[in-house]
């Protein structure tokens, strides 16, 4: 009885296959005869392709322009180690807009030792000025601004460094 049984599961599968591919190839057939509503589809060969991975945007990089000209002014032009400079830098109307952040960096005679700083006060004509501390332990000779690091609002960064844009000093006695 039991192989009877499996006979017609077995024949009962395929007639529902057989009845399915009828179905799907035959736009003819009337599905509302058997109580059922079959839409009929149409069948085409066609060739699948993976949907490309999507790739990460590059973020935009701010632009590196040297071109806008600035004029740095220090005072005093000579210090003992342990007093201050301040430095002034005024830029040119051709910075895309309002400046953000500028950046100093300080170079020792013998290029040993660095001091870094931000210039954050602005005058009344919209210059960056600020005070910097020069080490008690400075070296003594002609020390120079090395870097200007411009950021504007657009997100320009401007970068100078001396003998390509500056060439601003001063001498620690």
């Amino acid at each position: 009885m039991k192989g009877l049984l499996s006979i017609f599961l077995i024949v009962g599968v395929l007639g529902a296959i057989a009845l399915g591919i009828f179905v799907l190839g035959n736009k003819e057939f009337d599905s509302t005869r058997f109580g059922a509503s079959v839409v009929p589809l149409e069948l085409s060969e066609s060739t699948l392709t993976p949907e490309p991975e999507p790739q990460p945007q590059p973020q935009p990089q701010p632009l590196v322009s040297p071109s806008s000209p600035i004029t740095v002014k220090i005072q005093p032009l000579s210090v003992q180690p342990g007093q201050s400079i301040t430095i002034t830098i005024a830029a040119d109307k051709d910075l895309s807009s309002p400046l953000i952040l500028v950046n100093v960096s300080l170079a020792s005679p013998s290029s040993s030792k660095a001091i870094r700083a931000s210039i954050v006060n602005i005058d009344g004509d919209g210059n960056r000025f600020g005070s910097i501390d020069i080490p008690a332990d400075a070296e003594k000779g002609t020390w120079r601004i090395q870097i200007i690091e411009i950021d504007d609002r657009a997100g320009v960064v401007n970068l100078y460094t001396y003998g390509q844009g500056i060439s601003a000093t001063f001498t620690v006695l």
